[in-house]
């Protein structure tokens, strides 16, 4: 903080000898095209035709985000001006009996898979493959027909082959299963077909498929261990399935491929402490072959449900995920040592995640977080209630952002290192907006209402455009450094500073306005907009207003350059700490009104740096 030697210049106008380099004009401080006020100039002739110029035309108003139309079976929600799109009814989610779900764009709960015949199995099982049928309580010598079904699961595995569909009727099955390539597992209904197991484990599944495509439908799956592996070379695709406690993983994808249609996964939980014991409830990792090349592991899921797993519900280790129309709520929380990585929605280690029309609700710690060469690209995406960050990536990230609400955590979104492209984003009532130390651009942005972080900071970024910041506790841009180009920016009621640059930063500036900063603490002060340190800034078409102790405010080592523009009701208008200056700069098509002194150069009060 600087010193406030000179402060009585508040009373009056401080002498600015010196500070304009090379000029000998009485009328310090006004070049032509500046308008100022009465404490300005005391000659009233010159000053009623100054005033009587007309007034720059005020700064263009930032576009707000949009967000519409809303996906189908969304519905529109008016919030703070800006009409979003909420994937439940006015209603909320709501509480399912165990073999439904309600899935984002339902209007309720809906059955996972078939409902329950009134016969042993499904009513709707395909016509022209070979069909196994498969009853507990048949008899021993069962061919596997209709009429005269299989005893057990693993007989109809072992005389099953590529093509052949297995049906399961309405009861529990124990045990580990392995099917041939080109399988279906086909249940009657979700909650009365199950497949278990009666042993632990944490390597293989219930089902394990290690070759070739195996498809299940219409079951559940329950065992204390991994439900469903996928490995190297296989692929799994699943319709109306649900997982549920299953231990350790929900399901494992090593190098294989998963797809997945209406799929929920419920309640895993983890098997020790270790970050990858903590439970997830599904992992996509990539094969790693001695001395070979890893291969990836991919997975697509549309119309889902992960629902209260530890310690995440969607995890990518060197592997794709791709999400759609699905929730992930409810995420639970480990103790340490996991912490920050366990409770975590979505967790990206050196993995890629594209969302498309998904929900996440209340997870205990984290939104979506990536520890390390994270690719994240998400489109109409809703986030609420994340205790930590809503949304958090380091190291090397690439992220889309378009059509995403972050609503009521600690930090809205967080990004280091990389590179990112943000469009239609609105972050509410979270403890802080935005925090890059990144390259990218930013547009029709809103951050409304932190608690206790600036509404934005960034220590690398390239474009705002179209960017609201309204009611931030801490200050409202705080940029260190960076090139920055400002278009059609409002900052209103930020805390400390509305805008502040500083270290080597720079920006360019059109349509700007800031309004009704306050200070920060009791005895503190309050500056619109600052360049502090090495920074240096353009500024067109602007308003500051309100701002308490400073309208626009130069360091000892900053620069500004501003025209067209007005700076009102403000203790001082323009505050310059530098020794030498061209006011020329500062006052070019300038209006000043109603500032108790409109230029000064008293060492006054400095925001602290971002």
């Amino acid at each position: 903080m600087v010193g406030l030697v000179g402060l009585v210049g508040l009373v009056g106008l401080v002498g600015l000898v010196g500070l304009v380099a090379g000029c000998g004009d009485d009328d310090v401080g006004t070049p032509d095209g500046a308008v100022v006020d009465d404490a300005e100039v005391a000659d009233s002739a010159v000053d009623a035709s100054r005033d009587a110029r007309p007034a720059p035309a005020m700064p263009a108003p930032p576009l707000p985000p949009v967000f519409t139309p809303c996906p189908t079976g969304w519905r529109e929600v008016v919030l703070d001006g800006v009409t979003t799109c909420d994937p439940y009814p006015a209603t909320g989610r709501a509480t399912c009996p165990d073999d439904q779900a309600h899935f984002p764009g339902d209007p309720g709960c809906t059955l996972i898979g078939t409902a329950c015949p009134a016969g042993d199995w499904a009513t709707d099982l395909p016509v022209g493959p070979r069909i196994i049928y498969v009853k507990r309580g048949a008899s021993p010598s069962g061919l596997g027909t209709q009429t005269a079904p299989l005893l057990t699961l693993t007989a109809a595995l072992n005389l099953a082959t590529a093509g052949d569909v297995i049906a399961l009727d309405k009861q529990s099955y124990s045990g580990l299963y392995e099917p041939a390539a080109g399988v279906t597992l086909w249940g009657a209904c979700v909650a009365s077909s199950v497949l278990s197991s009666t042993t632990t484990g944490e390597v293989d599944g219930v089902v394990t498929q290690q070759a070739g495509r195996v498809t299940l439908r219409n079951l559940t799956i329950r065992a204390n261990r991994p439900a469903l592996v996928v490995r190297q070379g296989a692929e799994a695709v699943l319709q109306g399935v649900l997982i549920a406690s299953p231990r350790h993983l929900g399901i494992d994808v090593v190098g294989g491929k998963l797809d997945a249609r209406s799929l929920v996964v419920r309640d895993t939980v983890g098997l020790g402490d270790a970050l990858d014991q903590r439970g997830r409830a599904l992992r996509v990792r990539a094969y790693e072959p001695a001395g070979g090349t890893p291969v990836p592991g991919q997975a697509t899921v549309r119309r889902a449900l992960f629902e209260r797993n530890h310690s995440a519900d969607i995890a990518p280790i060197d592997s794709d995920v791709t999400l759609e129309d699905a929730a992930l709520v409810g995420t639970l929380d480990e103790t340490s040592p996991c912490a920050p990585l366990c409770g975590s929605a979505v967790l990206l280690q050196h993995g890629t995640a594209t969302l498309r029309r998904v929900s996440i609700e209340g997870p205990a710690a984290l939104g979506i977080h990536g520890p390390n060469e994270a690719i994240l690209d998400a489109t109409d995406l809703v986030l609420r209630g994340a205790r930590r960050e809503g949304i958090g990536l380091v190291d090397n990230t690439m992220t889309a952002l378009s059509r995403v609400l972050v609503e009521s955590t600690a930090t809205g979104i967080y990004l280091n290192l990389g590179t990112a492209t943000i469009s239609d984003v609105m972050v509410r009532d979270s403890g802080g907006g935005f925090y890059f130390v990144t390259d990218g651009e930013m547009r029709r942005t809103r951050v409304l209402r932190t608690t206790y972080q600036p509404c934005i900071r960034t220590e690398r970024f390239d474009v705002l455009e179209d960017v609201l910041l309204q009611d931030c506790d801490d200050q409202g841009l705080a940029v260190s450094t960076g090139e920055l180009t400002l278009l059609r920016l409002v900052i209103r009621r930020a805390h400390g500073a509305g805008m502040n640059f500083n270290k080597v930063s720079s920006f360019d500036a059109v349509d700007l306005r800031i309004e009704g900063t306050r200070p920060a603490g009791a005895g503190e002060f309050s500056t619109g907009l600052t360049a502090q340190g090495a920074s240096s800034g353009t500024v067109r078409r602007f308003w500051l207003a309100d701002n308490g102790l400073v309208g626009a405010q130069i360091g000892p080592f900053g620069a500004l350059d501003l025209s067209e523009g007005e700076i009102d009701d403000h203790a001082v208008g323009i505050n310059v700490q530098r020794q030498v200056f061209d006011l020329n700069r500062v006052l070019d098509r300038v209006i000043m009104r109603r500032n108790s002194v409109n230029i000064d150069s008293a060492m006054l009060w400095l925001p602290p740096p971002p």
